[in-house]
């Protein structure tokens, strides 16, 4: 209920009597009493919550169905910034790592990823608060070390809840990777949960990979993709490590540039067969369209 509370910005007393006297939702309880909300539930929860601060009674919504809901908040406006809850949970994620408080920054993150569909998880929290921190290091206000301890909260975490989703396919879709040099993991780590969450196999290497090793493992495991993380700007190195990267692997595996770094970068000096992916959805349609031919 804590995490509930957090996410809605409901009290447990207003939950509890929504609970009670509207139904407004019906969470399982453990034999310990507990209750146990599902992701669906949370959603419906932070919409009757929205539609309540934009004005309207509980009592007579209550029992409207979950896209009507929808409908009623985007006619009264947009929600107030954070009402849904997610800003609460970025600000405590980036605080505690600020703070470096590895405890903190675990609790925050083990809430988010137990609450939370996989979309409002990937989009709405871990994505805000990587750049939030990839920020503050670039500005010198953060160091790697901080960076560190996000990127490696979020990978213990995040390789639990990767065992919860079947894959549709033991063949990795896409494996990925960042080339030797570049330490920064959040692009790869968002982009191993965006694949997993939808059951399309990945091969998750890590960062600061040889291009040769990645080409060998690629040979070997036959994914259909290879994505390469690339927060820095590249230089002369990482170019030539793209270029021997596309030699050395088989060509039927297609290679696919992501993050800041590769965003940066003139087109035109990309290697051939490079193929650079603009954002995170776009990653994810395309591996949509790959896990399906």
């Amino acid at each position: 209920m804590r995490a509930v509370c957090r996410l809605t910005g409901l009290t447990p007393d207003t939950l509890r009597a929504w609970e009670r006297r509207y139904r407004a939702v019906e969470p399982e309880r453990l034999a310990n009493g507990r209750r146990v909300y599902r992701p669906d539930e949370v959603q419906r929860l932070r919409l009757l919550a929205d539609a309540v601060r934009a004005g309207h009674a509980i009592g007579r919504i209550a029992d409207l169905a979950d896209d009507e809901l929808r409908e009623l908040c985007d006619e009264t406006g947009p929600a107030r910034e954070g009402a849904t809850g997610t800003g609460t949970l970025v600000e405590g994620i980036e605080e505690a790592v600020r703070r470096f408080d590895a405890e903190a920054c675990a609790r925050h993150v083990r809430t988010a990823l137990a609450i939370l569909p996989p979309e409002v998880l990937i989009y709405d929290v871990l994505s805000p608060v990587f750049a939030k921190v990839g920020a503050g290091w670039e500005r010198g206000e953060l160091t790697i070390a901080h960076e560190r301890l996000l990127s490696a909260t979020v990978r213990r975490f995040l390789f639990a809840a990767v065992t919860t989703f079947e894959p549709l396919s033991a063949r990795p879709v896409a494996m990925l990777a960042t080339l030797s040099g570049e330490q920064h993991e959040f692009g790869i780590l968002l982009a191993a949960l965006a694949a997993t969450s939808r059951g399309v196999a990945v091969s998750y290497l890590g960062v600061d990979i040889p291009a040769e090793e990645i080409a060998r493992l690629g040979n070997e495991l036959s994914p259909r993709a290879v994505v390469v993380g690339m927060v820095l700007r590249p230089n002369s190195d990482a170019l030539a490590q793209l270029r021997r990267l596309r030699l050395a692997l088989h060509p039927s595996v297609e290679i696919w540039l992501g993050g800041a770094g590769a965003q940066a970068v003139d087109g035109s000096r990309l290697p051939t067969g490079v193929e650079r992916v603009a954002t995170l959805r776009e990653y994810e349609a395309r591996l949509g369209e790959t896990a399906q031919t």
